[in-house]
């Protein structure tokens, strides 16, 4: 059933992909726009996997991207939007077709000299700068994100969530200054899987993981003179563990609330972006297995992108990620675990080019130098003990939007 749904999206995406130049038509007195995506990446690494078998002599080319998704636009104030995604990932995603989000939108509404809109049905998580548009690869600064915020072992919990989202803009007379507040109280989608349950817990239990509606705070300034974006965000929800049968814990829960500090500088052909990921994970009645603890892990990159031309652009990337950030070398949480102080950290040093033949392709290759392992996947790791703690990957991806 998965193969064929697949298949129903990737033939549907072609048909609209050379159906038309034009990907926007009017019905009547609705306007309507379709749009999608395809990516395929090729993965090599020495020492660990990467999203399926790419280690010693394989080459993976388990890492793809297949979405469609349309707005229909009811009137100048109320639209509908919704996108369909099959995403493959090695082990940590298998390429079921699904929404990524569906939405009904009510927005330009004038109050106190700014705009509001409202957002209801299954949104996009507002998580840093590139969580929103994180699936196509033409919206991202890099093949792959940088993994001290955007956790790909555990994406399915940070990607959407069911609930309501406000926006508030207001700008100033010569629109130079823009302020952006947004207000989000959703639940989250994918809490009940291995992925976050290995992010939250260390590892797949029997029991099952079930999220309480949480919220998100966003607070972004723009200056359209001197092309700064700014960001401040911080989300507080809980996700409570509900034990199986003769299950090694208890019914326990984890509070977790997270800040995030965003930047973005464009200089002539420059762009400077860094953010810093700084959660706050409190976990209580567990029992004797998961203790009750208090923990702080810290992520943080900085990125410098050169745009040579319209075709080519260089980037290189320094990015840093700490399971406790009052014990960066590990060795604590080592003594605990009894695995090797190196899961505990990672440091990645990241260059990339990335060339445009065309306005609707690009293809780009991305070498990683990385030390340490805690943002590798567990799913395509299942053994902590045979993890190297120094490793290199090169990723190849082609990618076509439309």
């Amino acid at each position: 059933m998965r193969s064929l749904s697949f298949i129903i999206l990737l033939s549907t995406c072609v048909m609209f992909s050379s159906a038309s130049a034009n990907n926007h038509h009017t019905l009547n007195t609705i306007d309507f726009e379709y749009y999608g995506f395809l990516t395929q990446s090729l993965v090599k690494t020495d020492g660990n996997n990467y999203f399926g078998q790419s280690n010693g002599q394989q080459i993976s080319m388990d890492f793809r991207e297949l979405g469609i998704g349309a707005n229909l636009f009811i009137s100048k104030k109320f639209s509908l939007a919704g996108l369909l995604l099959s995403r493959t990932a090695g082990e940590t995603d298998d390429g079921r077709v699904r929404f990524d989000y569906a939405k009904i939108e009510y927005g330009n509404i004038n109050l106190l000299g700014g705009s509001v809109s409202i957002r209801v049905g299954r949104l996009k998580l507002p998580f840093g700068l590139f969580n929103e548009t994180r699936d196509v690869a033409t919206t991202r600064p890099s093949i792959l994100l940088p993994q001290s915020l955007y956790y790909d072992h555990a994406r399915q919990y940070l990607i959407n969530a069911d609930g309501v989202q406000l926006d508030y803009l207001i700008s100033s007379r010569n629109h130079i200054h823009n302020f952006k507040f947004s207000y989000l109280r959703a639940n989250t989608v994918g809490h009940d899987n291995k992925e976050t349950e290995a992010y939250y817990l260390g590892r797949d239990f029997s029991g099952r993981l079930d999220a309480v509606p949480g919220d998100i705070f966003t607070l972004e300034y723009n200056n359209n003179k001197t092309n700064t974006t700014l960001r401040a965000q911080y989300s507080d929800h809980t996700i409570t563990y509900k034990p199986a049968v003769d299950d090694f814990l208890l019914n326990g829960e984890i509070h977790n609330q997270t800040s995030i500090f965003s930047a973005i500088q464009y200089i002539h052909n420059y762009t400077i972006i860094g953010e810093i990921f700084y959660p706050t994970l409190s976990y209580n009645d567990f029992g004797a297995v998961i203790p009750d603890k208090r923990v702080n892990p810290l992520g943080r990159y900085l990125q410098l992108n050169y745009r040579h031309n319209s075709y080519v652009e260089f980037y290189v990337r320094y990015d840093e990620t700490f399971v406790d950030a009052s014990d960066k070398n590990g060795h604590k949480l080592s003594a605990l675990t009894g695995r090797k102080a190196h899961n505990f950290f990672a440091y990645d040093k990241t260059f990339g080019l990335r060339y445009f033949p065309a306005p609707k392709f690009s293809v780009g290759v991305e070498y990683h130098d990385i030390v340490g392992t805690a943002f590798l996947p567990i799913q395509d790791n299942p053994n902590f003990s045979t993890h190297e703690r120094y490793w290199r990957m090169l990723l190849i991806q082609a990618s076509y939007t439309f």
